[in-house]
C-alpha cells in the first residue's frame, strides 16, 4: 500500500480487497450473547382490575361533549329532512346547554371530592384504603 494513497473508511470488509503486509486473516465467528434474565424469569401477573364500585367514571365533559354531538347531529338531520330549523337560536341553546353540563358537572365533582376530602379525615384509620 503506498502511504501517499488515502486510507478506506472504516466498514464492511471488502473480500476482493488484498489483505495489508503483518496482518493475518483470521475468520472469527460471532460469540453468542448470554441469554437474558428476562427469558429465565416468569411473566408478571396482570395487574387486579379495581371493583366494579371503584373504576373511575367517565368525565362530566366527555358526557357533555358526546350529548352535544348527538344534538348538533339531530338538528343536522332535521334540517336535512326538510324541517325549519333556526339555526342560530338551535347554536345558541345547544351551547348553552353545553356551557351548563359543564359548569354543573364541574361543580357536582368537586362537591363529591370535598365530600370524600371530610370523610377520610374524620376517619383516618380508612384513609389507607
Amino acid at each position: 500500500m503506498n502511504p501517499t494513497e488515502p486510507t478506506p473508511a472504516p466498514g464492511p470488509a471488502d473480500p476482493t480487497r488484498p489483505i495489508p503486509q503483518g496482518v493475518t486473516a483470521e475468520r472469527t465467528e460471532p460469540t453468542p450473547a448470554p441469554p437474558s434474565s428476562a427469558e429465565h424469569t416468569s411473566p408478571a401477573p396482570p395487574a387486579p382490575r379495581p371493583a366494579r364500585g371503584q373504576e373511575h367514571p367517565p368525565r362530566v365533559s366527555t358526557m357533555v361533549w358526546g350529548l352535544l354531538t348527538i344534538v348538533v347531529g339531530l338538528v343536522a338531520m332535521a334540517v336535512a329532512t326538510g324541517r325549519h330549523v333556526d339555526l342560530e337560536i338551535a347554536l345558541i341553546s345547544i351551547f348553552l346547554l353545553a356551557g351548563l353540563g359543564l359548569l354543573i358537572g364541574a361543580g357536582w365533582s368537586a362537591w363529591q371530592r370535598s365530600s370524600e376530602d371530610r370523610r377520610r379525615r374524620n376517619a383516618p384509620w380508612e384513609a389507607g384504603r
